[in-house]
């Protein structure tokens, strides 16, 4: 196993049935490759990164990124939203090759964490069944990184998590 193979090993976790990417990109690869697969209905990802204009504004240094970009900062919430609006859920849509429509997110907000539920209403159908695709975004007071849930739920299964 070459030292790139072991480094992308450590950057995919798998917990139970979630996996965990640290990279967009990576995260892309994995809804092309369930795309490919068919297999849409129960994929679960957990995506943690730093937002791009944050990481343009440090130079592309994580080290050099300001203890201000957080949830308590309105430009960096602000700015946030459209890039999740603008260019986080375009990538999905078109990764996962899904005909996907989100509408206002639903927005939680408390003093150190604001999170946007992003549901497409439609019902989608792969050859596994029937499914609706939720996508959470959360980010908090402790720093620039952002948390992203992307979760296909079966439609026998949609009562429970909506």
């Amino acid at each position: 196993m070459g030292k790139k193979d072991k480094q992308q090993k450590k950057r995919v976790r798998q917990l139970g049935k979630i996996l965990e990417f640290e990279d967009l990109s990576e995260f892309e690869q994995y809804l092309k490759d369930e795309r490919e697969d068919n297999e849409l209905t129960h994929s679960h990802a957990r995506i943690q990164y730093i937002p791009p204009f944050v990481l343009a504004a440090s130079h592309n240094d994580p080290e050099k990124v300001k203890d201000s970009q957080n949830r308590k900062n309105k430009k960096f919430v602000r700015h946030l939203h459209q890039h999740v609006e603008k260019h986080l859920l375009k990538e999905i849509q078109a990764s996962s090759g899904l005909d996907l429509h989100f509408g206002k997110p639903e927005t939680l907000e408390d003093f150190d964490t604001i999170t946007w539920k992003y549901t497409d209403d439609q019902c989608l159908e792969s050859d596994e069944g029937k499914f609706k695709v939720q996508v959470v975004v959360k980010c908090n007071s402790d720093g620039a990184a952002i948390d992203v849930s992307y979760d296909a739920i079966p439609m026998e299964d949609v009562a429970v998590h909506l």
